[in-house]
């Protein structure tokens, strides 16, 4: 009879796994900060609201998910490597924007170009522009998720 009470003490006693993800107030505070600069960007000038809200969003969930693993595996991660991480995630998508963008608009270019060339029937001219334009959207994100891939630790 004794064993068994010294055993549902022992059971009570031992701590349970959380049911739900938990955070920090560390990562409440960031968030409700980065919320409050997007909302007054957008209020400023929508378009650099959005420019923000887009370079941000998959960095903040990028340092986010890092943060998740580093707990996960018993790292104790200070404010500083957080903040280093969401600036290094930050390049990265500044990164993946320039690449993409210049992959587009070299396309566009080739479009433009194509239809604008010497007098070929107008169904060429079609042919290349949707080829151009095809290239540049699929290289675009191919460009984003190899960039992505291949920094996906950086800076962890």
């Amino acid at each position: 009879m004794r064993y068994e009470a010294e055993a549902d003490v022992a059971a009570a006693l031992t701590p349970m796994p959380p049911l739900m993800p938990q955070y920090s107030l560390a990562t409440l505070f960031f968030s409700i900060t980065w919320i409050g600069v997007c909302l007054g960007s957008l209020r400023l000038n929508p378009c650099l609201g959005m420019l923000l809200i887009f370079l941000t969003m998959p960095a903040l969930l990028r340092t986010l998910a890092l943060g998740a693993r580093d707990q996960e595996a018993g790292i104790a991660v200070s404010p500083g490597k957080r903040l280093t991480v969401f600036f290094a995630s930050l390049a990265i998508m500044f990164l993946v924007l320039i690449v993409s963008g210049a992959l587009l608009g070299l396309s566009a270019w080739v479009a433009l170009a194509a239809a604008n060339g010497p007098p070929f029937p107008s169904a060429v001219h079609t042919g290349v522009s949707i080829a151009a334009m095809t290239f540049g959207i699929l290289g675009s994100f191919g460009a984003a998720a190899g960039i992505l891939w291949y920094t996906r630790w950086l800076g962890a």
